[in-house]
This record gives structure tokens, sequence and C-alpha cells, in this order.
């Protein structure tokens, strides 16, 4: 079980989890990136929502996560997606567990 870092970690989890969940549609079950934008955009939304201030590490780590998100969400709206906004996605919300969920807590760890 992946358990995140109390405070902001813990507040954004949901929305951090689901990011990689729907990288994952995307890339392994060769969903199209439409299906997930609404999806994406909640996400988005939630992340936004997360008090900031108490980390300025997490904040700069949500930061990106939530651009980039916005700049994939971008490219799907006016139909110049290119897979590598998905991989900077995937990468930003990577950082974001990396930083956020303790070695013994993450799978294999």
């Amino acid at each position: 079980m992946t358990v995140f870092a109390a405070g902001t970690c813990r507040q954004a989890a949901p929305a951090v989890i689901t990011v990689d969940r729907l990288v994952h549609q995307v890339r392994d079950q060769h969903k199209k990136p439409t299906a997930i934008a609404a999806a994406m955009t909640t996400a988005q939304r939630q992340l936004r929502a997360v008090p900031l201030g108490s980390d300025p590490t997490v904040d700069a780590l949500l930061h990106n996560l939530i651009v980039d998100i916005g700049v994939l969400r971008i490219s799907v709206d006016t139909g110049n997606y290119q897979p590598a906004r998905l991989d900077r996605v995937a990468r930003s919300q990577q950082a974001v567990v990396n930083h956020c969920v303790h070695p013994s807590a993450k799978p294999g760890g």
C-alpha cells in the first residue's frame, strides 16, 4: 500500500493517483487522450484546490504537475496532441510520488 506523507502530500494524493491511472489508460490500454480529458480536468482542479505553503518543494512539484496537465489538455483540445506531453505529465506525477511517498511505503521498498 502506498502511503503519502501527511499534510499537502496526503491532500494531493487522490488526484496524483488519478493522474497516474489516466496516464496508464492512454499508454497501456491504448485509449485516446480525448477519452481521459474530462477526468484529467477534474484531477487538475483537485490539485489546484490543495492548500499550499507548508513545503516549498511540494508546492513546486504540484505546480509543475498542474501546468503539465494544462499543456496536455490544451494540446488535446486543439488537436495537437503529442505523446511527449503525456510523458511530461507522467514525469511530473512521478516526481510528486517520489517526494511524497516514504521509500518503505513504496511497492517493493
